[in-house]
């Protein structure tokens, strides 16, 4: 799994499915997943969630979701599938309708699979507003971070030293 996917750009586009029925998700080719794309989707009913667990959703890779959906939903959720396909990212709670941030991924380490059994678990016992950032993705998040600064920092160097280079150059022809 590359890091750099797991985080969503500032200027994501996002795609509110209403109806999965309707949706394709071979339309989207990894091309545009890749380009910060995010599917939006609320488990408002019965029929929205047979339709969430016969669509290939969570069988397509490096794609960013954001689900929503009540208690009662949530207990209906197969969530076993989405303990073994996804990271996730973050739960939130708002006004009793619960919004789970998932990143799926082609293959789920066993210590990603604990952290999402324990984010999970925690909603067990929520009563009232809350949101709860999975320190997998936390950790994620920061090792990205640090990856780009080095990145920049490695760059500076690289084109510092090319300057040096054709000083020495210079220097040597005269």
């Amino acid at each position: 799994m590359e890091l750099n996917k797991l985080e969503i750009g500032k200027n994501y586009e996002v795609i509110n499915i209403y109806d999965l029925n309707d949706f394709n998700i071979n339309s989207l080719n990894s091309d545009r997943r890749l380009l910060n794309l995010k599917l939006e989707t609320h488990l408002e009913s019965l029929e929205m969630l047979e339709q969430f667990k016969t669509s290939k959703i969570l069988e397509t890779a490096n794609l960013h979701i954001k689900l929503s959906f009540t208690k009662q939903i949530y207990l209906l959720l197969n969530t076993a599938e989405i303990l073994k396909n996804c990271i996730i990212k973050s739960v939130n709670v708002v006004d009793a309708i619960i919004v789970l941030e998932i990143f799926i991924v082609n293959e789920v380490t066993s210590f990603i699979y604990k952290n999402n059994i324990k984010v999970l678990e925690r909603l067990n016992y929520i009563t009232n507003d809350i949101q709860i950032h999975s320190k997998n993705h936390e950790i994620l998040y920061q090792a990205n971070f640090i990856l780009k600064e080095l990145q920049k920092s490695d760059n500076k160097i690289k084109n510092i030293k090319n300057r040096i280079d054709k000083l020495s150059e210079y220097i040597n022809s005269k």
